[in-house]
């Protein structure tokens, strides 16, 4: 399941059938300004709606 939070990284959670969980992935990718402009000219429109600080 995607965990709705404030927690950092943000992580996907496993939900086990006893009703255990654990995180399974967690984002840990720290972008600069200089990549949200590589990325933007390869995907335009990424910088613009980037939904987090940079």
């Amino acid at each position: 399941m995607c965990e709705d939070g404030g927690s950092d990284p943000k992580r996907l959670v496993v939900l086990t059938q006893s009703g255990n969980t654990f995180p399974s992935a967690e984002n840990r990718i720290a972008l600069d300004e200089g990549d949200l402009t590589l990325i933007d000219a390869i995907y335009p429109g990424t910088k613009e709606n980037f939904g987090d600080s940079a």
